[in-house]
C-alpha cells in the first residue's frame, strides 16, 4: 500500500491545499451505465452518484414528477381556502411558487453538479453528526406527507366501499407499499412513466364530467365562486395572507427544494444549467401553483376539500383508480425519502447500515399511526411547524454558501466523507436551530396573532443571514475546523476508480480516504460504518491547510 500523498507539501505556516475537482467529487462526463441489481437497489443513498449512473433530463424530471401529481397540493389549496378564505389562499400559493422556484433552482444546480442528495448536502453545513438529526426530522416530515397522501387514498376507498371502515382502508393502503418500498430508483422511474398517462387522462375526463354535470353533488355553476370563498371569521388582511402563506411555503414549497435533491442528483452533470431550469420549472409550477389552485376550484364545486372524494363522485371507479395511482406515485417517493433519512441517521449515530430497505416497515408503521390520528383537523398548525423546520433548513444551507463560503477560505464543495468532516459545525447548527426555537414559540400563538403569522417568514430570513453573524464571531482557525476535520489526502494513483481495502468494491477516487486504523484506502461507506476506530484519523488536532480547488 502506497503511503498517502498530499497534493501540496506542509509549510511552516498555513498553506493552501490545492485540490482537483476529481479528488473531491466525480467530475467526469456521463459514462455508460454500469452496475447490476445491487447498484439499482442501493441508489447511492449514502455516497455520491458516479458518472456511470447518471440519467437524462427527461428521465429525472418526470421521475420527480410523482411529487407534482401528489393530491396533497389540491388538498392543501382546499384546506387553506377553508381556513383563510380563497383570496388569502391564492396569494399564498403565488408567493410560495416564486419562493420555491428560486431556492429549488439554486439547490438543484448544486446537487446535480456533485451528485449528492439532501442528507449529503447537509453534512458539511451542520457537521457529520450534527446533520444526522436533520436526517431524522426529514424522515418524520416524509412520514407526515405519506400519511396525508395515504388518508386521501383511504377516504376515496371508503367513499367507494363504505362498508369497510376508514381505519381498515388506511391500514391496508399502508401495507400495500411494503413491496414497493423495496425497489430502487430505477424501478421507481419506470413506475412514474407508466402511470403518467392515466393521471392526465383521468384529470381530463373529470373536467369533462364536471362540465357535463355527471354528478349533482359537484356543480360547475358553483365553480365560479372559487376566488371569493370567505374565511370563517370574515377577515381578510395582511395577517391572514401571512398565515396562509406560512402554512404552505415550507410544507409544500421549501420541501420541493429538499425533496427534489434525491432525484435531481441523478441528472447528467453537463445538463445542470438548462436541464436544472427545466426540471425546476416543471416540478414547481405544476404542483405548487396549478394543482393548488385546482384544489380550491374543486372545493368550490363540491363543497368538500378532499380531491379523491370529488374524483370518485365525478367519474366513479375510474376516479378511484386515478386517486390510487396518483397516491402510489407520490407515496413511493415519500417512502423512498423517509427510509433514506432513517438509514442516514442510523448510520451516523449507531454505525448501523443494514440498507434503506430495512427501514420500510418501521416507516410504514409510523405513517399508519399518523393516518389514524385526527391530524387533518390541525392541518394548519402542524403545517406551520413543519414549514418552520424546512424553511430554516433550506435558508441555512443557502445562506452559509452565499455569506460564508464565498467570503472565507473554506471548501467550495460539499464534503461528505466522515474522515474529513468535523462532527459539529456551529455555523449551520446555530444559524438553524436558534431561529427555529424562536419561531416555534412565535407559531404557538402565545405572543399573539401577529407573531404567529410572522413565524415562518422569520424562519426564512433569519437563518439565511445568520451564518454570516456566527462566522464573524469565530476565529479563522475555528471557522476552518468547523468545516474541515483534517486535511484532505488524495490517493497517489491517478486512476479514476480505486478498490476499497475493506470491502474490495470499486468506486470513484473521490469516495476514498486514507484510514490509519485499517492502514488502507477506505471507501466512504466502510468509513461511515466503522465505529471501532473512534475517528483516530482526526483524533489529534493538527494544523490545517486552506482547501482550494484548482481551476
Amino acid at each position: 500500500m502506497a503511503a498517502p500523498e498530499r497534493v501540496t507539501g506542509r509549510r511552516p505556516v498555513r498553506g493552501v491545499l490545492a485540490l482537483r475537482e476529481r479528488d473531491v467529487f466525480d467530475s467526469r462526463g456521463t459514462l455508460d451505465r454500469e452496475g447490476g441489481r445491487d447498484v439499482a437497489m442501493d441508489d447511492h443513498g449514502v455516497r455520491r452518484v458516479p458518472a456511470t449512473w447518471r440519467w437524462g433530463v427527461l428521465g429525472t424530471t418526470f421521475t420527480s414528477f410523482g411529487v407534482a401529481t401528489a393530491m396533497i397540493y389540491p388538498l392543501s389549496g382546499a384546506l387553506y381556502a377553508q381556513l383563510y378564505g380563497s383570496q388569502a389562499a391564492i396569494l399564498g400559493g403565488v408567493i410560495t411558487s416564486i419562493y420555491a422556484l428560486a431556492v429549488c433552482y439554486y439547490i438543484v444546480r448544486h446537487v446535480v453538479n456533485e451528485g449528492i442528495n439532501a442528507d449529503l448536502l447537509s453534512r458539511s453545513s451542520f457537521g457529520y453528526l450534527g446533520s444526522s438529526f436533520i436526517a431524522l426530522l426529514y424522515a418524520m416530515v416524509c412520514c407526515f406527507y405519506f400519511a396525508a397522501e395515504g388518508s386521501v387514498m383511504a377516504h376515496a376507498l371508503h367513499e367507494s366501499v363504505p362498508s369497510v371502515p376508514y381505519w381498515a382502508w388506511a391500514t391496508l393502503t399502508s401495507a400495500s407499499f411494503i413491496l414497493l418500498g423495496m425497489v430502487g430508483m430505477v424501478l421507481l422511474t419506470k413506475l412514474q412513466w407508466a402511470t403518467l398517462v392515466l393521471y392526465f387522462a383521468g384529470l381530463a375526463l373529470a373536467f369533462y364530467a364536471l362540465v357535463a354535470g355527471w354528478d349533482e353533488r359537484v356543480d360547475v355553476a358553483k365553480l365560479a365562486t372559487w376566488t371569493s370563498l370567505p374565511p370563517p371569521d370574515g377577515r381578510f388582511d395582511v395577517w391572514t395572507v401571512l398565515e396562509s402563506t406560512s402554512g404552505y411555503i415550507g410544507v409544500l414549497g421549501a420541501i420541493l427544494a429538499v425533496f427534489h435533491m434525491d432525484v435531481a442528483r441523478f441528472m447528467k452533470r453537463e445538463s445542470r444549467n438548462g436541464g436544472g431550469l427545466f426540471f425546476t420549472a416543471v416540478n414547481v409550477l405544476f404542483p405548487a401553483l396549478l394543482m393548488y389552485l385546482v384544489g380550491i376550484q374543486m372545493l368550490a364545486a363540491s363543497g368538500q376539500p378532499d380531491p379523491g372524494v370529488t374524483l370518485v363522485r365525478l367519474i366513479g371507479p375510474l376516479g378511484l383508480a386515478v386517486t390510487l395511482i396518483t397516491q402510489i406515485r407520490i407515496n413511493v417517493l415519500n417512502l423512498y425519502g423517509g427510509t433514506l433519512g432513517l438509514a442516514n441517521f442510523a448510520s451516523r449515530i449507531f454505525g448501523y447500515v443494514p440498507g434503506r430497505q430495512f427501514w420500510v416497515i418501521p416507516f410504514l408503521l409510523s405513517a399508519t399511526v399518523v393516518i389514524l390520528t385526527p391530524f387533518r383537523e390541525n392541518f394548519g398548525l402542524v403545517s406551520i411547524y413543519i414549514s418552520i423546520f424546512l424553511c430554516a433548513w433550506v435558508s441555512t444551507i443557502i445562506g452559509e454558501r452565499v455569506f460564508v463560503r464565498s467570503r472565507h477560505p473554506l471548501p467550495q464543495w460539499s464534503e461528505v466523507r466522515r474522515s474529513y468532516l468535523s462532527d459539529w459545525n456551529p455555523v449551520g447548527l446555530v444559524s438553524m436551530w436558534v431561529p427555529v426555537a424562536i419561531a416555534c414559540v412565535m407559531a404557538s400563538k402565545l405572543l399573539g396573532r401577529e407573531a404567529h403569522a410572522l413565524a415562518v417568514p422569520f424562519s426564512i430570513v433569519v437563518p439565511f443571514v445568520m451564518p454570516a453573524v456566527v462566522a464573524a464571531f469565530l476565529s479563522e482557525e475555528r471557522l476552518l475546523r468547523a468545516y474541515v476535520g483534517r486535511d484532505v489526502v488524495v490517493p497517489p494513483q491517478e486512476a479514476e476508480t480505486l478498490t476499497c481495502g475493506v470491502c474490495s468494491s470499486e468506486f470513484h477516487r473521490s469516495d476514498f480516504a486514507d484510514c490509519p486504523f485499517h492502514s488502507v484506502w477506505i471507501c466512504s461507506y466502510c468509513c461511515m460504518s466503522e465505529l471501532r476506530c473512534k475517528t483516530v484519523c482526526r483524533s489529534e488536532p493538527q494544523p490545517l491547510s486552506i482547501p482550494a480547488l484548482k481551476t
